[in-house]
């Protein structure tokens, strides 16, 4: 009985279980943090001493985000036989800002994402050779006018990740990508897992997909030409009318 009224007094103590689900794991990881950094706030640290806590803070802010999506740009448009367009990390900074321990240790305007690649048949990782600001986060992707502006381009020129080599993005082969996201001081912050295989094109299927462009955009001068002339004959049939109208 006296168990039982400890249990239903309101300042009984409460067990790790009554802080329901992800919400208590948070609150639990936060005071964690906030006793591992305080003490040592102000204080004459030994510089290995320090380092190795900045060790710890790193490990704390790190955040492996799996079920982020990685995917080409525009579908079958954006394979080539030498380069792949993916679409960028949209909200891929904000996934970890709303997972994040101590989210101090980057901004946004500094932050940077840096696109990593898995070739078929070959266990070395490369990088892109360009780092990208981090995007806005806009979930719902507007395809701009020119495939170029702002999409990640992998290829035709992929590097070691200490760059010391460059190599070529070959047709006809399978590439894995995943997104790695650093703060200003290049501490990983977060990583995506690898992406679903991504194949570029064979040559001759480059060939192909010219010739459907090229297609495509002289029946749409045609449409034009013909919407522009049928617009023409409209004025002029209107005008003819309001004319004779007002004899």
């Amino acid at each position: 009985m006296l168990i039982a009224e400890q249990e239903w007094k309101p300042d009984a103590h409460r067990t790790l279980n009554d802080k329901g689900g992800l919400a208590g794991k948070r609150d639990i990881l936060d005071e964690t943090y906030k006793n591992v950094r305080e003490p040592y706030a102000g204080s004459n640290m030994h510089p290995v001493d320090e380092s190795a806590l900045q060790t710890v803070l790193d490990f704390l802010s790190f955040l492996q985000l799996k079920d982020y999506p990685i995917s080409l740009a525009y579908g079958e448009m954006s394979r080539f036989s030498t380069t792949l367009w993916l679409k960028p990390a949209f909200c891929f900074y904000e996934q970890w800002l709303g997972q994040a321990v101590d989210k101090t240790v980057v901004n946004r305007t500094t932050a940077t994402i840096q696109i990593q690649v898995l070739r078929e048949g070959d266990n070395t990782t490369y990088k892109l050779p360009v780092l990208y600001p981090v995007p806005k986060c806009n979930p719902v992707f507007i395809v701009p006018l020119l495939i170029t502006d702002a999409k990640y381009q992998l290829g035709p020129i992929i590097n070691c990740l200490n760059d010391s080599c460059e190599v070529q993005v070959l047709p006809n082969k399978k590439y894995k990508v995943c997104f790695m996201l650093y703060n200003a001081s290049r501490t990983l912050l977060a990583s995506t897992n690898w992406s679903e295989p991504l194949q570029t094109r064979g040559v001759s299927q480059d060939l192909d997909l010219l010739q459907l462009t090229v297609f495509r955009s002289g029946g749409m001068v045609v449409i034009t030409v013909l919407l522009s002339i049928a617009m023409a004959i409209l004025v002029i049939s209107l005008t003819v009318a309001v004319a004779m109208a007002n004899k």
